[in-house]
């Protein structure tokens, strides 16, 4: 209590800036660092359901793929050649989010994650909790199990939390860590959606010890069935491949999960 009267009292004489847009944030919640704007934008969520982008053209091990076929490389009017190539059809996966990736949701997913902004955890955990909710089909009768995409060594080092673990928490559940890395992909930024399917073929595993009997527990069902309330959660969809990964990881171990939950989706896979 005292803290957000003095945030009050400071906000009234010195603004603080935004962390979706950078205009003045909304002296009366100055904690939240949010103006009136940008909190209807979260406030205003409504949960959409599609499928997960399919997994895009791979070359087979060894070979390159054709620069015609590469992922937005192909010029106006020009003829794709007579390739087909494997691993382009991904089994469908139900998809939910509850907002569009761009500003200022994106400035916010960002500040939350690179810049330690925790205090914005809670304005963005309601939309995911919308989303969780209505994968519960709109009941709290039987629980979501929300198994998160594992954080990574290094981020944990340089934040100090896992943020989709965070965000799950804020939603007042709790995280089923059931997957881990089997090793460590190289870094995404610059890479190409067949790119960044390739990087991380084989990257997730499920936890060796007591996973699946613990959600054979928490879901009263057998973990060779699929449970209608396991979901895959993650902060960010765009290409989807890390979601496609996970889902991967769990099935090998016999968990078929309801398909995936993410806080955003990519406009142009929308």
């Amino acid at each position: 209590m005292t803290t957000r009267i003095a945030s009050f009292a400071l906000g009234c004489f010195v603004p603080v800036p935004c962390a979706g847009c950078g205009l003045p944030a909304d002296p009366r919640w100055p904690v939240s660092g949010l103006c009136p704007g940008c909190r209807v934008v979260l406030a205003s969520a409504t949960p959409r359901e599609g499928r997960l982008p399919d997994a895009p053209p791979t070359p087979p091990p060894g070979a390159r793929m054709p620069a015609a076929h590469a992922p937005g490389s192909r010029l106006p009017g020009a003829r794709s050649p007579d390739i087909r190539l494997p691993g382009a059809r991904s089994p469908d996966i139900r998809l939910l989010w509850a907002l569009r990736y761009h500003d200022p949701v994106s400035r916010l997913v960002l500040d939350f994650k690179n810049h330690h902004r925790v205090d914005l955890a809670g304005a963005l955990a309601a939309p995911l909790a919308k989303t969780i909710e209505a994968a519960n089909g709109g009941t709290r009768s039987s629980p979501a199990l929300l198994v998160p995409i594992p954080g990574r060594a290094a981020g944990f080092t340089r934040r100090g939390y896992h943020p989709v673990d965070m965000l799950i928490r804020r939603t007042g559940h709790p995280p089923l860590r059931l997957l881990e890395w089997a090793h460590t992909p190289r870094d995404q930024l610059g890479l190409s959606s067949a790119e960044r399917a390739q990087n991380l073929a084989g990257t997730l595993r499920v936890r060796p010890r007591g996973s699946v009997a613990r959600v054979s527990a928490r879901s009263g069902t057998s973990p060779a069935l699929r449970s209608p309330n396991l979901w895959v959660v993650d902060d960010v969809c765009t290409s989807g491949a890390t979601l496609r990964e996970a889902v991967r990881a769990l099935r090998d171990a016999g968990l078929l999960p309801a398909g995936v939950l993410v806080l955003a989706r990519a406009a142009r896979f929308a």
